[in-house]
């Protein structure tokens, strides 16, 4: 449902955007361009503009999951800019770093300005580069934890 909301709408007219869908199901437009491997994701995103991060409708719902996308994309240095998703908010982006909107129309008009905005988009590609590098890593969450087990007095038995 989301998907049809949000990115369906910048497929048409083809050829305004220079948009590639890549998916393990097909799509109905003519931007879709079959299976992409993992191997190859990586060097996809970081040549991206922008890398979308759609969520299911029972994730803006309840907003208890994020997809990775987000962080994948965002260590990839592009830009993401996401529907609205509470736990992303609340959990990984309390200061509002990240775009987040719930219209599709307020999204498109955020993919619109930074496609003509190189400096503004590249600012916040760094900006949510560093977030996630210095707070939302593995070895950062293995710390956390780590420092919860061993010194937080409610996890004692």
């Amino acid at each position: 449902k989301n998907l049809n909301r949000y990115i369906l709408p910048l497929c048409n007219p083809v050829g305004k955007y220079n948009i590639k869908i890549f998916g393990n199901q097909h799509w109905p437009v003519p931007q879709y361009c079959g299976y992409a491997r993992d191997e190859t994701i990586r060097k996809m995103m970081s040549s991206a503009k922008i890398v979308p991060a759609i969520h299911e409708p029972q994730l803006n719902r309840y907003g208890m999951e994020v997809q990775s996308r987000v962080f994948n994309a965002i260590v990839c240095k592009t830009c993401v800019i996401s529907d609205y998703v509470e736990g992303l908010h609340k959990d990984f982006f309390p200061n509002k770093e990240i775009l987040m909107f719930d219209n599709p129309s307020d999204y498109h008009d955020a993919i619109d300005y930074f496609l003509k905005n190189e400096d503004e988009r590249i600012n916040y590609i760094n900006k949510l580069y560093d977030i996630v590098i210095n707070e939302h890593t593995f070895d950062v969450r293995v710390k956390q934890i780590m420092n919860m087990l061993l010194f937080d007095k409610e996890y004692h038995v």
